[in-house]
């Protein structure tokens, strides 16, 4: 296996899977020749924003083959603007080239277990995610402004049924991190909840707390997060 370890992924306006990389030709995988499809494992990993420590709150594993385009086409794809800046930024650098991506199944790996689905639910073309790359790290500090105290409190409410949401348990938290004990952070925001962890001495506990109505903006999310906490504290 020849790994690629800077990737920059998205979709196409008409849908499809591409990736953008820099290569070179020494290596096995950017001597592949444009048009002929070979073989790949895809693995995209979503770690908390969080600057203070490292969280993996989800990975999506993709077998398939990839397809490298030739200059011409990459360079149509981006004068079209079919492709994601990000990823027509990497495919138009110095030894960067732009690849598509055929995969029919793709595993998802989170805290709540292994789910397998096809790849063409992965979302419609022209669907812009929540958060954005552009508002990840706003998003964050969003939910993080709230207070450590209230993110526990958060926690505390899903944890006794007070409020909606997803409880799971894990004892195997590390324990060489004693300034985790009785703190909480935020793992990940999406259009439908929160997700938050919650560090104890004998484990920690994650919660998924969904919200009244799905946001798609910063404001919105606001909003959510103060209905949570007029509801902890009914």
């Amino acid at each position: 296996m020849h790994p690629m370890t800077l990737v920059s992924h998205g979709r196409t306006t008409t849908g499809e899977f591409v990736v953008s990389t820099l290569v070179d030709e020494s290596m096995p995988v950017g001597a592949q020749p444009a048009g002929q499809p070979f073989p790949v494992r895809v693995e995209i990993v979503r770690e908390a924003p969080a600057p203070h420590l490292r969280l993996v709150s989800g990975s999506i594993h993709m077998l398939g083959t990839m397809t490298w385009l030739d200059e011409i086409e990459t360079g149509h794809l981006t004068a079209e603007e079919a492709i994601p800046e990000h990823v027509a930024f990497l495919a138009s650098a110095t030894g960067g080239r732009l690849g598509f991506v055929n995969s029919r199944r793709a595993v998802v790996n989170s805290d709540t277990g292994i789910t397998a689905f096809q790849i063409d639910v992965l979302g419609e073309s022209g669907i812009v995610p929540f958060p954005g790359r552009k508002d990840d790290l706003a998003c964050y500090d969003t939910v993080e402004s709230l207070s450590e105290d209230n993110l526990s409190m958060i926690c505390e409410a899903a944890r006794t049924k007070q409020i909606d949401g997803v409880v799971q348990f894990h004892p195997e938290f590390d324990k060489s991190c004693p300034h985790l004990y009785d703190t909480a952070v935020c793992v990940d925001a999406d259009p439908h909840g929160l997700s938050l962890i919650q560090f104890r001495e004998n484990g920690s506990f994650q919660a998924f707390v969904p919200f009244d109505v799905p946001v798609s903006t910063i404001t919105e999310l606001r909003e959510q997060l103060d209905l949570l906490l007029i509801n902890c504290d009914q």
